[in-house]
Formats: structure tokens, C-alpha cells, sequence
């Protein structure tokens, strides 16, 4: 009887062995690319220009949900513009640095550059401005940099551009998070179609 159940004992052990040794694989696998994934996760937030997720990824202040919601609010044409633009951002993954400290991810941008076309716009709102007796209220002012800027960008158009950041991964309680960035400005760049909007 005792032999018996050390035969069944065994062979569901042999059943079950290349199960764990999968589960294992795939456990192991994960753990050494996971410092990828907040890196997507920041990347994919771009692309949708949601600011907020991207400012809580990187743990960084510098924008948050009220002062996003006032943009899209008071500034419709510009929010809308940013949204469009980013969905043709491309980016990718071109080297990995294991340290001690934690990994080190490069990504590659390609990006939407409307910086000419908005310098312009603000040039001329500005020229307007100096020009005009009567005092515009804050919406004009957004409303009429906006005309501007739409024509601007049919006589100047836009250039894609492109950019290196480096993202630093650290694992915290088993987590794969984002604790630096080598360049928040160049973030901030590729994020707001390098108009100077940060």
C-alpha cells in the first residue's frame, strides 16, 4: 500500500515538475525585464498627453489634476492640438545599463516639434497686443494666439524631432518604479511638442 502511494506520489511529482520549472522560467523572465515597464507605462501616457500620469509615474510635482483640467479648459485649442500631435509619437527601447544602483533604460523619441509655428503665433499675438487700444481679457488673448497659431502651422507646419532620454529604474517593495530621468526639460520637450508650455 505505502509502495503504491510513493508511485502515485512520484508520478504526480513528475507531472507537476515541468509546470513549476515553467512557472519558474516565466517568474524569472519577468523580474529581469520588469524595470521596462514603467518605462512603457510613462512612454504610453505621453503618447495619450496625459500629463498627470506622466508627472505621477515620475513622482514629480510639477503638474497636477486641477492645473491640468484649467489648460484643457481655458486653453481647448491648444489641449486638443497637443492631444492629436502626440498620438504620432514613436518611441523605442535602444540600450538597457544594469548597475548596482538600479537599471538604466534609453529611449529613443520621435516626436512632433511645433515650436516654429508657436514662437510665431505669440509673435504676432504679442505685435497685436502693442497694436490694439482695447484691452482683451485673458480668453481673447488665448482665443486670438490661437488663430495665429492655426495659420502659423498652415504656412510653417511642424517637424518631427528626435530625442534621447534616459529613464533610471529601481525595484521598491518588489515594484519596478521610475526615480530619475536624465533630462526633465527633454521630457517635458517631447511632451508638449517642444512649445514651451512647462
Amino acid at each position: 500500500m505505502k509502495k503504491l502511494r510513493r508511485s502515485q506520489t512520484k508520478a504526480g511529482l513528475k507531472k507537476i515538475a515541468p509546470l513549476m520549472l515553467l512557472l519558474m522560467l516565466i517568474s524569472l523572465m519577468t523580474g529581469c525585464g520588469g524595470y521596462k515597464n514603467p518605462v512603457k507605462n510613462c512612454c504610453k501616457a505621453i503618447q495619450d498627453f496625459d500629463e498627470v500620469e506622466v508627472a505621477e509615474i515620475l513622482d514629480k510635482d510639477w503638474v497636477t489634476e486641477e492645473v491640468s483640467s484649467e489648460f484643457k479648459e481655458d486653453c481647448e485649442y491648444y489641449y486638443n492640438f497637443l492631444k492629436k500631435q502626440n498620438k504620432k509619437i514613436k518611441y523605442k527601447i535602444t540600450e538597457i545599463d544594469k548597475k548596482e544602483s538600479g537599471t538604466w533604460v534609453k529611449v529613443e523619441f520621435k516626436y512632433v516639434d511645433a515650436s516654429e509655428a508657436f514662437d510665431d503665433a505669440l509673435e504676432r499675438t504679442q505685435k497685436y497686443l502693442v497694436k490694439t487700444e482695447r484691452q482683451l481679457s485673458d480668453s481673447e488673448i488665448i482665443d486670438l494666439s490661437a488663430e495665429y497659431f492655426d495659420d502659423s502651422l498652415k504656412d510653417i507646419g511642424t517637424e518631427m524631432e528626435e530625442i534621447i532620454i534616459d529613464f533610471h529604474c529601481v525595484k521598491e517593495d518588489g515594484k519596478w518604479e521610475i526615480d530619475d530621468v536624465n533630462s526633465l526639460y527633454n521630457l517635458k520637450k517631447v511632451l508638449y511638442c517642444n512649445m514651451g508650455l512647462y
